[in-house]
């Protein structure tokens, strides 16, 4: 992950948002996110997936090179956050 985006997401985990992450086999996992570590490791809890297997799941690691693309639920986070945490970040690149 870029070192540019590691506090980024850090500040995103201290907020509990909701997030979308799609793996690179297709599948697609929803739940809050709790952590992020440097190498895009992710753990959701509680957690949901598009799997009719899988379904509701409690809490759930993802390792971070499984990861195809990381969405951001509307509802749990604004631009204006962004711009605040870019801007914040942007002063230590």
């Amino acid at each position: 992950m870029s070192v540019f985006m590691q506090p980024v997401f850090r500040s995103l985990a201290e907020k509990n948002i909701d997030i979308v992450v799609t793996l690179k086999n297709s599948m697609v996992v929803e739940g809050r996110l709790i952590h992020v570590d440097n190498n895009l490791n992710i753990h959701l809890s509680p957690a949901s997936s598009s799997d009719p297997v899988l379904g509701m799941m409690g809490k759930v690691f993802i390792r971070g090179s499984s990861v195809k693309f990381i969405a951001i639920d509307k509802k749990s986070c604004s631009f204006e956050l962004f711009d605040q945490l870019l801007q914040k970040e942007g002063e230590f690149v």
